[in-house]
């Protein structure tokens, strides 16, 4: 399970990754050679979802539709992802089903609010604290995480931000403005790294090129 506020369409790509990885380690190299059938955990992959791009309550992404040549009778692989938005307003059964889910969710959605009465980003996550506190949301969480709330929420906000500009710039520009930005804001060179690799599907060496500039 992945949380983002962004969507990534190579999350299948990712878990198969992942998953591999994990069976590796749980079964061990050399029992993967022997005749006996070996029992492995079910996996289940799941995103949710809480960006501020419109997003279906509920989508599935595909290993298979990144395949180059695919037809129906040629899948020999797959991998499917569940992506569940779990913003406030669209009151999906996963936020009905996790009170814990769904309190985040509406203190997320407070925060958003905030931000909307052009007030600063820090401001308005303290605001959704007390706010939460006081109506017993979420209460003992933020009592004694509250720091730690913020910093993350403001990292992840300015990261949005960051990357709104440099979709409206140039490339090059833009990616140069959202680093700047990033590193103006505090935001650790490694977060700042996956976030524009992602964005703008960069390798690695030409992502290095631009944090050197």
């Amino acid at each position: 399970m992945e949380h983002q506020s962004s969507i990534n369409t190579n999350m299948p790509l990712r878990f198969l990754i992942y998953i591999a990885r994990i069976y590796e380690k749980l079964v061990g190299e050399e029992s993967m050679y022997q005749r006996k059938l070996i029992p492995i955990p079910k996996p289940e992959f799941i995103v949710l979802y809480n960006g501020t791009d419109n997003y279906p309550e509920e989508k599935i992404l595909r290993l298979s539709d990144a395949f180059m040549e695919c037809g129906l009778d040629s899948i020999h692989l797959e991998l499917t992802v569940k992506v569940l938005n779990i913003n406030y307003e669209k009151s999906s059964d996963i936020l009905e089903r996790s009170k814990i889910l769904k309190d985040y969710s509406y203190f997320v959605a407070l925060v958003k609010g905030y931000r909307k009465q052009e007030i600063s980003l820090e401001e308005a996550v303290e605001r959704a604290i007390r706010e939460c506190i006081k109506e017993n949301i979420l209460k003992d969480f933020l009592k004694s995480n509250g720091s730690e709330v913020v910093n993350m929420l403001f990292t992840e906000f300015n990261l949005e931000d960051a990357l709104a500009v440099s979709k409206r710039e140039g490339i090059e520009e833009g990616i140069q403005k959202t680093i700047a930005i990033l590193k103006a804001v505090g935001v650790d060179n490694s977060l700042i790294l996956t976030k524009i690799k992602e964005e703008f599907d960069l390798t690695e060496e030409e992502l290095q090129k631009y944090l050197k500039r």
